[in-house]
């Protein structure tokens, strides 16, 4: 009698933990298959910014200096997801937002570009002249 109780026991942990695995190997799966790869995840790449007048922009590049006459410039990388807000012209004040590539190239996110001011009128004080 005590034989059977044993073997019965013995088969019943046989097929339980076969079962226990199939379970488990599913729940990893499909744990897996819901993980974004990495291609996908530049939004979780750390990002700063750089204000300053920009010295030289095209397609692809973008140098931004301090001011306009001097200071350290710094380029950046400017790829199909910058986003430009305003006209990337030479002189005018930008602020960029920035994430470190794993080439440690310096690839724009965001580019937002202050409107030049007008240049101001100076006030030319004219005297009628007296005779």
């Amino acid at each position: 009698m005590k034989t059977v109780r044993v073997a019965a026991i013995l088969a019943a942990m046989a097929l339980a933990v076969p079962v226990a695995a199939q379970a488990q190997s599913s729940s990893t799966q499909k744990a897996q298959s819901t993980k974004v790869p990495a291609a996908h995840k530049t939004a979780s790449a750390p990002t700063a910014t750089f204000k300053g007048v920009i010295k030289s922009a095209d397609a692809t590049s973008l140098v931004v200096a301090h001011s306009a006459t001097k200071g350290p410039e710094q380029q950046f990388v400017l790829d199909a997801s910058t986003q430009k807000h305003g006209d990337l012209t030479v002189g005018s004040t930008a602020d960029v937002k920035y994430r470190i590539a794993e080439d440690g190239k310096k690839v724009a996110t965001v580019v937002t570009v202050a409107a030049k001011k007008a240049p101001s009128k100076s006030k030319s004080t004219s005297k009628s002249g007296k005779q």
